[in-house]
């Protein structure tokens, strides 16, 4: 009978003894599919870190050339810093010089479209003087004359300013600076003639269609010497943001003899 009973205990110690194995078996395996599928990730991660590096380091060996700027686009991303970018699109495409793509010889070329316009107005106050005979209008309109010779002179002078160095193509500080105050000299020029003639408001000598004739005529130099402004005082940005190399970056301390080159290529 114990012979019996031990026989049935050694079948359960058996029976527990291959539970715990298949218990073990079971994590092993478990282990085993967890390792495989951490390293399988491990390698995928690598492989697609050395593709993405590999394709980085060619994408900056050999950049995608950035598209071609033509003329047009050129003037019209000039033009659009100005308050009047239809009328500075207009005038300078209508040049034969202005096809082109750098921003620099579109700047010149609307100092030179300004001057066409306000040498048109140079003579304007000396032909209303001889047909008024109101001495006070006269006097105020001499104040045109003076202040548009001004303007002609100082327009004068950022078109030489413009024609120094190697092609005309020579910027500095100072000679940016020059620029925008001879520029801004002609603006306030212009608007002195229209103060002068508007102060006689208050008068009896004062003739409303006689300043909004002014007005007309000077309309178009206004606008062509204000994009000028506008442009030379936002050029540098505007090479910034569209990726335009400068040649030489734009030092504030530079001395007066040093320049910069800015240009297309």
């Amino acid at each position: 009978m114990d012979s019996i009973n031990s026989f049935k205990g050694y079948g359960k110690v058996d029976e527990v003894e291959q539970q715990a194995f298949r218990r073990k078996t079971r994590k092993r395996l478990i282990i085993v599919v967890v390792s495989s599928v951490v390293l399988l990730a491990v390698i995928i991660g690598a492989v697609i870190g050395v593709v993405v590096h590999n394709r980085n380091n060619n994408s900056s060996s050999n950049p995608v050339p950035p598209p071609e700027l033509t003329p047009a686009a050129s003037l019209k991303a000039v033009c659009s810093l100005t308050w009047y970018p239809t009328s500075c699109f207009s005038s300078i495409s209508a040049l034969e010089t202005g096809n082109t793509t750098d921003p620099e010889v579109l700047f010149n070329l609307s100092l030179h479209v300004a001057m066409n316009e306000l040498s048109k107005l140079k003579d304007y106050p000396d032909k209303l003087i001889q047909s008024i005979d109101d001495a006070t209008l006269q006097d105020a309109l001499k104040v045109c004359a003076t202040v548009f010779d001004d303007a002609v002179d100082r327009l004068n002078d950022s078109i030489s300013s413009m024609a120094v160095g190697e092609g005309g193509k020579i910027l500095s500080t100072a000679k940016m600076d020059d620029l925008k105050t001879w520029i801004s000299t002609t603006i306030t020029d212009q608007e002195t003639c229209l103060d002068a003639l508007q102060e006689l408001n208050v008068t009896e000598h004062f003739n409303q269609a006689l300043v909004d004739h002014v007005k007309a005529a000077m309309e178009n130099s206004t606008e062509f010497v204000s994009n000028s402004l506008a442009i030379v005082a936002k050029i540098l940005g505007l090479l910034s943001d569209f990726n335009i190399p400068i040649h030489r970056r734009l030092d504030l301390k530079e001395p007066i003899t040093q320049g910069f080159h800015i240009g297309l290529v």
